[in-house]
C-alpha cells in the first residue's frame, strides 16, 4: 500500500479506537433507551440513563472529539 500511496500511514491508535466505539454505543442506547423509560414514570433508572449519556459524552469529547485535529 506505501509503494502506492507513500502518505498512508497505519493506525496506531486502533485500542483508542475500538474504547470510542465501545462508549459511542452505550452513549446511543442510553439516548434511545431514555425515552422509554420516562414514560413508564421510573425516576432512578431514567437519572441513570442521563447520567450515563452524559458521562459517556464527556468521554468522548476529551478522548475523541478533542483529536480530530492533531490526527
Amino acid at each position: 500500500m506505501q509503494k502506492k500511496n507513500p502518505e498512508f500511514k497505519a493506525n496506531n491508535q486502533c485500542a483508542r479506537d475500538m474504547f470510542n466505539v465501545a462508549v459511542g454505543i452505550v452513549r446511543q442506547l442510553s439516548i434511545m433507551a431514555a425515552p422509554l423509560i420516562l414514560v413508564s414514570k421510573n425516576r432512578t433508572p431514567f437519572s441513570v440513563l442521563i447520567g450515563l449519556f452524559i458521562l459517556s459524552s464527556c468521554i468522548l469529547k476529551r478522548n475523541c472529539f478533542n483529536r480530530l485535529d492533531a490526527d
